[in-house]
């Protein structure tokens, strides 16, 4: 959590805060289907995800937004014959900093979307993991309900992501797609 704060005050003393009470935080929880290049079958499934959020304005459309998520499902490489070859549980914890852009759509009603890259560490309990960090990429749309006189907001999002894989069985794929579904509560402080 001190790592999160401190990210935050530096970017506030970066970028700048345009509204004293725009930045906000949030946590999401969710669920994630993680899709191998042949899908269930060489180490694609679904689980949940949770994640947390930090953002703050650069302009009155425009944050900028740190989150962390963590997912995890049991994965299994299946050959030709159906048979399973090797499983394992998959543990995907992601590091990510985005781009935002919102507009208000009432006083009840908000969308935003955005892009951004980040870490995905893979982690699994059997198996070694050679390669834990992969570069990844991510797009979003969200619908934002804001109340307590805009001070707080649920939250409702859909996110695309595509990194690289960790080149283990199970996961032996190059590239993992991950697309997910949350809903979150936020806050502006």
């Amino acid at each position: 959590m001190r790592a999160t704060a401190a990210l935050f005050a530096i970017l506030t003393t970066l970028v700048g805060a345009h509204d004293a009470f725009a930045q906000s935080a949030g946590v999401f929880l969710g669920v994630a289907s993680n899709a191998a290049n042949g899908g269930a079958d060489s180490g694609g499934g679904k689980g949940p995800d949770l994640g947390i959020m930090v953002e703050t304005p650069v302009s009155p459309e425009k944050r900028i937004r740190f989150d962390v998520t963590r997912t995890s499902w049991h994965a299994q490489d299946v050959d030709y014959r159906g048979a399973v070859s090797s499983a394992d549980d998959v543990t995907l914890t992601t590091v990510r900093l985005s781009l935002v852009r919102a507009r208000r759509l009432g006083n009840r009603v908000g969308m935003y979307g955005g892009v951004g890259a980040g870490g995905y560490h893979y982690d699994m309990k059997h198996t070694m993991v050679s390669h834990h960090w992969r570069a990844g990429i991510l797009a979003f749309f969200g619908l934002e309900f804001p109340f307590c006189d805009r001070r707080c907001a649920i939250d409702a999002e859909v996110r695309l992501h595509v990194a690289g894989g960790p080149h283990t069985y199970p996961l032996w794929q190059v590239d993992l797609s991950k697309a997910d579904a949350a809903i979150g509560m936020k806050v502006r402080f």
